[in-house]
């Protein structure tokens, strides 16, 4: 694994090529089934023995199904709009570490449990950190921990880095200096995690609670979402220029801008996950 150093990137997206895929993903995620799925998608399955025509792909095209948006008129849209906002956000984030973030993919993150496909209500945004992921190598753990906003104040940094009460920075120091805080965030995220992905997080806890602190590292993951008429090379504001803040975790930043108007990614996103 490559050593961690804190990463500040600022990457620009063409929404022509990147909004159909965007909305794709977002179905994939909030459509996912987990947790026994072979046993679940059988016909074979005694659960569906007096379905009559039963087949797993009937199912899946069910929950596709839902996971999409209600339709809402146009002239409707605005209480929601913040909803997708905020999607739009934490889906890049997740995207950005788990498979964009290095070129080696060993040196990714695993992000077993999405906020967009674990929520409480399909039309509001999930709680707590925005992702929670994890990477491993030689008995070293690397726990993520990221936050995500969006955001077309013209401000830099705006507001939601470092300066409301649930900024990135806020949010970021608070797990930094309340380990009780963490230790309980990781701890129910570790009950509803799969098999696969609990014995190194269950590691990362015991180290955290015991204080075993050269077992494990942070990186504390941010990603900021603007448009290309607000942008600035300052918008990283105190994750960077207080970086030290951080350490012994390493801070990994980084800021997508559209090529439109925040208002406008945000149409086209909602109107491509109703009619996909």
């Amino acid at each position: 694994m490559t050593p961690l150093v804190s990463r500040f990137e600022h990457i620009e997206l063409d929404s022509s090529k990147r909004i159909d895929s965007l909305a794709s993903r977002y179905l994939e995620i909030r459509s996912e089934i987990v947790g026994g799925v072979e046993n679940l998608l059988s016909a074979d399955n005694p659960a569906f023995t007096s379905i009559t025509g039963f087949s797993p792909e009937i199912l899946i095209e069910i929950i596709r199904k839902n996971a999409k948006p209600t339709r809402i008129p146009k002239e409707k849209r605005k209480p929601f709009n913040d909803i997708y906002r905020s999607d739009l956000g934490e889906l890049l984030m997740v995207d950005y570490f788990e498979k964009e973030c290095c070129s080696d993919a060993r040196d990714r993150y695993i992000i077993p449990i999405k906020n967009l496909w674990d929520r409480e209500l399909d039309n509001s945004p999930g709680r707590g950190f925005d992702a929670i992921g994890y990477k491993s190598s030689k008995g070293k753990h690397t726990l993520l921990l990221g936050e995500a906003k969006v955001s077309g104040d013209l401000k830099s940094p705006p507001p939601v880095v470092d300066q409301t009460t649930d900024s990135i920075y806020n949010n970021h120091s608070r797990s930094k200096s309340d380990v009780r805080y963490l230790e309980q965030r990781i701890s129910n995220y570790v009950k509803k995690v799969g098999v696969e992905h609990k014995g190194i997080l269950s590691a990362v806890l015991l180290s955290l609670a015991m204080g075993f602190h050269d077992k494990y590292e942070i990186v504390y993951g941010c990603c900021l979402v603007r448009d290309n008429t607000c942008y600035n090379d300052t918008d990283y504001g105190k994750m960077k220029t207080d970086e030290k803040t951080f350490l012994p975790g390493i801070v990994h930043f980084i800021i997508y801008s559209f090529d439109k108007t925040l208002s406008e990614i945000v149409e086209l996103f909602y109107d491509k996950i109703e009619t996909a």
